[in-house]
């Protein structure tokens, strides 16, 4: 291997450990494969000594997928007892399906009732999700392939080589581990700082890159607290949970800091620079964070063989009425638009009429409002149109040559897998490239076939975008209305607890939960704005995106606030002046709450009514020499900036117009 091979390795893996922090998605990916690879080759076996291989063969196939893909436990404990589970529904949708057979139409009717009940136990969490896609899996191949009661037994024997493959896979061959996630994490988020840095310090300050940038920042600071969640870092670093998460929020906070100071940012260059932290010192600053947490990870594989994974704290389950009527709206939307799908899709083709069903089922799985099924509808029939043609000229190119053919396939569902998280079209594209290969496999490939499915495709999707829309349909705007409310009555809670925590009435550790849990909503958030951007029906983008830059500046000013509060040591200062800026700490904190409280006003329509208060509510933090000489100047600092966003949010026109634009709409006939 030449130098230049080595560097594009590197390069390669540099790529990747940015991409896919952790090798989440390139583990998930490899799961699925191997249990595929695994299930066809003992089915293949056992067939070919039973002198009767297919049926059983490509639905443990398919089981064996969905039980690797479809299982999302929190933890690797609950992982393993759901994939064992999901033998249970997946022969009891077989038995139902091949009892069924023999009344005809029966069996079309019950596979609705399938779908339905599949979407509806989603429920009771990744388990119930879980379930139901093996179920509907299950039914619908035994459906297809036109199961008879002798059968039966092997297609059991299918089911349960399927599961047992993913289990031995999921527990044995690719196992998590602990030790080398968080060493990837840590090695991702210093990548992802020094990333941030530099395009700070090249391209100042206005500079889209320098979000993006500082976006991955956040996005790999979440993955490791999700890793937190899910492990115990005393087994796997030797250091608390705790510790490691203040270890994660102060390099998170130093290279936002830095960037900022670098970036031009009033704010952080005032908090700063009364102790001396030029660009150069806050670059150092972040830089050994970054080192600390290098540190911390570096030994984990001296204890590796003593790993545990602990469960996170439980968590109650909402009991507002509208979690249990959206799993009761989806499954009654899938009800009746798998079912006309049925009847639309017969009339195209009578022998492939599923594909439709199938379609109509699945722009229901991940999504809850009109929207966001308008949006997933558009990326199924996207990905499946450009499947067909890649699938023409990938099963053109390989020709009869078996290991070409199965390489299509496996390659095929790997990179499904791997790249879904990405988009959902790369996904729809793959696994219909996947279909040429084993139609090609199965000597029954032809280019009608795929146009069918095109057809098919195209047909179901429109029928879940109309069910959407007219079965108890759910708007996406108001989603992003109640996820920005929820962030802001986050960040009121934050900042009354930051503030409280000068006289230590408040734990650090809550002031930590509190900004983690701001962080959860703030993603909150950008799923749901990610709908109304992509929806082509919805007015106002623009306003959206806004809007969340908006949040997005608020939530790196909250991180600030939340430093302080959670305890970082700064320089004192003299008893005067701590005692003055004390007193305009608790004018400007109740200050940027009333603002918060009319944002929240305007954000859900309602007429915004001015709160009185006495007092400018904000500080002129320049005016004196150095306000940021003790805790209290940083916090005046973080609290400017916090009410200079959402003065921002109440006064320029933003989402929440356009929502009350769009329910007028809506009112008057016009449901989106």
């Amino acid at each position: 291997m030449t130098a230049r091979d080595v560097g594009a390795m590197r390069r390669l893996v540099r790529y990747l450990t940015i991409t896919d922090p952790g090798f989440f998605r390139l583990r998930r990916a490899l799961t699925t494969v191997s249990a595929l690879a695994g299930a066809v080759a003992i089915l293949t076996a056992m067939g070919h000594t039973l002198n009767h291989t297919m049926p059983a063969v490509l639905l443990g196939a398919f089981v064996a997928v969905q039980a690797s893909s479809a299982v999302k436990d929190a933890t690797q404990r609950d992982r393993v007892l759901t994939t064992a589970f999901l033998v249970v529904p997946a022969l009891a949708a077989v038995g139902l399906a091949t009892l069924l057979q023999r009344f005809g139409e029966a069996a079309d009717v019950a596979f609705v009732g399938v779908l339905f009940l599949a979407v509806w136990i989603r429920r009771w969490g990744p388990s119930g999700f879980a379930a139901g896609m093996v179920a509907y899996v299950s039914y619908f191949y035994t459906l297809v392939l036109h199961a008879t009661t002798a059968d039966l037994p092997l297609l059991c024997a299918g089911v349960c080589a399927g599961v047992l493959v993913t289990l031995i896979v999921r527990a044995f061959v690719l196992p998590e581990r602990p030790g080398r996630e968080i060493t990837s994490l840590v090695t991702a988020l210093r990548s992802a700082t020094r990333a941030a840095l530099e395009i700070a310090t090249r391209c100042g300050g206005g500079d889209r890159a320098l979000d993006r940038a500082l976006n991955r920042v956040e996005t790999t600071v979440v993955l490791i607290e999700d890793w937190l969640d899910r492990n115990d870092a005393e087994s796997v670093i030797g250091v608390s949970n705790e510790t490691f998460s203040q270890m994660v929020f102060d390099a998170r906070f130093e290279t936002e800091t830095a960037c900022e100071a670098l970036a031009g940012g009033a704010d952080a260059a005032l908090a700063h620079a009364s102790i001396g932290s030029s660009g150069a010192k806050l670059v150092a600053r972040a830089i050994a964070a970054q080192a600390r947490l290098a540190d911390a990870t570096h030994g984990h594989r001296a204890c590796a063989g003593s790993v545990r994974e602990h469960r996170p704290p439980p968590v109650a389950p909402r009991t507002d009425a509208s979690r249990v009527s959206s799993t009761t709206r989806s499954a009654v939307q899938v009800a009746v638009a798998t079912s006309v799908a049925a009847w639309l899709g017969s009339a195209v083709d009578a022998a492939h009429w599923y594909w439709a069903v199938i379609t109509a089922f699945l722009v229901y799985t991940g999504t809850s409002t009109r929207g966001e099924v308008m949006v997933r509808a558009g990326e199924r029939v996207a990905g499946t149109v450009g499947g067909v043609v890649a699938g023409m000229f990938a099963v053109g190119a390989v020709g009869d040559n078996v290991a070409g053919q199965t390489s299509v396939v496996m390659g095929s569902v790997f990179l499904a897998f791997y790249l879904v998280a990405v988009d959902y079209v790369f996904q729809t594209f793959f696994l219909t490239v996947m279909l040429a290969g084993m139609y090609e496999l199965l000597g029954e490939f032809s280019a009608g076939l795929l146009f069918v499915r095109a057809e098919e495709t195209a047909i179901g999707a429109a029928v879940g975008i109309v069910a959407a829309h007219t079965v108890l349909a759910s708007s996406s705007r108001d989603v992003f209305t109640s996820a920005v409310d929820r962030y802001l009555a986050r960040l009121s809670s934050l900042i009354g607890k930051a503030v409280s925590r000068r006289n230590r009435s408040v734990p650090p550790v809550e002031v930590l939960n509190e900004v983690r849990a701001l962080d959860t909503d703030l993603a909150e958030i950008e799923a749901a704005a990610s709908t109304l951007v992509e929806d082509p029906a919805t007015r106002g983008r623009r306003s959206v995106l806004r809007l969340l830059r908006r949040l997005q500046g608020i939530n790196r000013a909250a991180h600030g606030l939340a430093a302080v509060g959670a305890g970082a040591g700064v320089p004192d200062a003299t008893p005067a002046r701590r005692l003055d800026e004390s007193r305009s700490v608790d004018v400007v904190a109740c200050a940027v709450r009333d603002g918060i409280e009319l944002a929240r006003q305007r954000n859900v329509g309602a007429k915004a009514v001015p709160i009185p208060r006495t007092g400018t509510g904000q500080v002129e933090t320049g005016r004196s020499a150095p306000v940021a000489s003790c805790e209290d100047g940083i916090r005046l600092a973080a609290l400017n900036r916090i009410g200079r966003l959402v003065a921002d949010l109440s006064s320029a026109p933003n989402a929440s117009d356009r929502a009350r634009t769009g329910s007028a709409a809506e009112r008057n006939g016009g449901k989106r």
